[in-house]
């Protein structure tokens, strides 16, 4: 009986594993920009096939959601686990840059090990680049304001932990296209040649941690 209670205590500590660093993880949303006031749905997802989710991590495997504010304010919500996905609800009051986020973290650990964030922009955003980052744990920056990108400029990503900058090699999903990687400097500063519109999902890994950040593109002028 004990033999049969320790190999099943293996068997899950072994998936749990498999689920948080074998997988991507990433925040999607009904509407990555949207106007004052107005509620949206938020998706944490995993999986091999962005944007498709493959299956929603159990409930002790999320640490942390929570949303930071334009103001540097942080409040927390609530997700439930849907089919393939866990979804939650947020309402954002103030015009800027909200960064949307979760954390997982495996219960026997001390520390996390993949941190999840979105960028949703409401009303128009003038903020400065700073408002990209938190600095804590594993995270991919936009050094510009994606906002005012446009076909052929191109968007530079710094990755960092803990606010320090890391090298590494970064994954790039765009419009739930095929992924393509590209290394970064001794900066950990990384040059993304922006060719299209669509929703964009980048990863990296670092010293067996992960991290993903998730926004759109549309362009002034798109409809």
């Amino acid at each position: 009986m004990k033999y049969v209670t320790l190999k099943r205590s293996i068997i899950s500590f072994v998936f749990s594993f498999g689920v948080l660093i074998a997988h991507d993880h990433w925040i999607d949303t009904n509407q990555y920009h949207t106007e004052t006031g107005e509620e949206i749905t938020i998706w944490i997802c995993s999986g091999h096939y962005y944007p498709e989710s493959d299956f929603a991590v159990k409930d002790k495997l999320v640490f942390e959601t929570s949303v930071l504010s334009p103001s540097g304010l942080m409040f927390n919500f609530q997700t439930l686990s849907k089919k393939k996905r866990r979804e939650g609800k947020i309402q954002l009051s103030d015009p800027g840059v909200y960064l949307v986020q979760a954390i997982l973290k495996r219960p026997q650990l001390k520390e996390p090990e993949y941190w999840i964030k979105s960028i949703v922009v409401v009303g128009s955003e003038e903020i400065s680049d700073s408002k990209y980052k938190t600095g804590q744990g594993l995270e991919i920056i936009p050094l510009e304001n994606i906002s005012e990108l446009k076909i052929g400029d191109k968007l530079a990503l710094q990755t960092q932990y803990n606010g320090e900058s890391i090298q590494g090699m970064i994954t790039i999903s765009i419009a739930g296209k095929k992924n393509f990687s590209l290394h970064g400097n001794k900066q950990g500063i990384t040059n993304l040649s922006i060719k299209q519109r669509g929703k964009y999902l980048i990863t990296f890994s670092y010293d067996g941690m992960g991290c993903s950040l998730t926004f759109e593109l549309n362009f002034e002028g798109d409809d």
